[in-house]
C-alpha cells in the first residue's frame, strides 16, 4: 500500500471490519462475476480433508483467538468456498474439484466478490455452529434423561 499515508490506511480497515461485522448479508449458491460463474460448495458433506484443513487454517489465520481479526487471508478462505462451476442444470450445479495449486486462477474473481456475498457465506457458517452446538446440547439433555429412567425403572 505504497503512497497511502497510515491515517488512510486506519481508515480503510475500519471501513472495512465495520462493513464485515454491520453489512448486510446474502447467500447466493452461484453467480456470475466476469462471465465466471462461481458455485459455493454444494455438499458440505463432501469435502475433502485438504479442503477441510485449508478452511481450517485459513479461518484460523484470520479469527485468531482474543486478537483482533486479521482478514489478509479472507480471499483464500473464499476461493475454496467459491469455486468455478463446471455444470449446471436447474439449480443443481458441480464446482471444479478443489486444489490449492489452482486457486490463484480464479482469485482475480474472488476479489471482485461482493462483500454481501461473503457475509452472507460468512453467516451461513456461523448458523451451522450454532445449530450443531444446540442439537449437540439438546441431544446430550435427552441423553441423560433416558439414563435416569432407566436408573429409576431398574431400582
Amino acid at each position: 500500500m505504497e503512497g497511502f499515508k497510515a491515517a488512510t490506511i486506519s481508515e480503510i480497515i475500519s471501513s472495512f471490519e465495520w462493513a464485515m461485522n454491520h453489512g448486510a448479508s446474502r447467500h447466493e449458491n452461484t453467480f456470475v462475476i466476469e462471465g465466471m460463474r462461481l458455485g459455493f460448495i454444494p455438499d458440505l458433506n463432501s469435502i475433502s480433508l485438504k479442503e477441510h484443513i485449508d478452511l481450517d487454517t485459513y479461518s484460523n489465520m484470520i479469527w485468531k483467538k482474543d486478537h483482533h481479526p486479521d482478514y489478509t487471508h479472507l480471499p483464500d478462505l473464499m476461493s475454496i468456498l467459491f469455486r468455478p462451476v463446471k455444470g449446471m442444470l436447474g439449480n443443481k450445479y458441480e464446482i471444479e474439484e478443489y486444489d490449492g495449486s489452482r486457486k490463484r486462477l480464479h482469485m482475480d474473481r474472488v476479489m471482485q466478490i461482493p462483500l454481501d456475498r461473503i457475509n452472507g457465506a460468512l453467516v451461513f457458517f456461523s448458523t451451522i455452529v450454532k445449530e450443531c452446538a444446540l442439537s449437540g446440547a439438546e441431544s446430550l439433555i435427552q441423553e441423560m434423561k433416558m439414563e435416569m429412567e432407566m436408573e429409576a425403572s431398574s431400582e
